[in-house]
């Protein structure tokens, strides 16, 4: 009987530090799993940021050439003048 008592206190022993052990790892799969939703938000962050430079680069390219070359027709044009004078 005694040895039946002794055995039920291992068991109980072994499932209370079981528990323990389930319970700290419910705590850090809690953790992991908030460090994964913030890190998955940040990363559709950066896509959309992504996605609106990429559609922005053709128009400032545009209109980067627009600028230089009215630079280049007014340039031009200033030479002509002082040529001129």
């Amino acid at each position: 009987m005694a040895d039946v008592e002794v055995l039920f206190a291992q068991f109980g022993f072994r499932v209370s530090q079981l528990w323990s052990e389930v319970q700290n790892l419910k705590e850090r799969l809690s953790t992991a799993e908030s460090e994964r939703a913030a890190i998955q938000a940040r990363l559709r962050e950066a896509h959309t940021r992504e996605i609106e430079l990429t559609g922005t680069l053709p128009a400032l390219l545009a209109a980067r050439e627009e600028v230089a070359a009215a630079a280049r027709q007014e340039a031009r044009a200033i030479v002509e003048t002082a040529q001129g004078d």
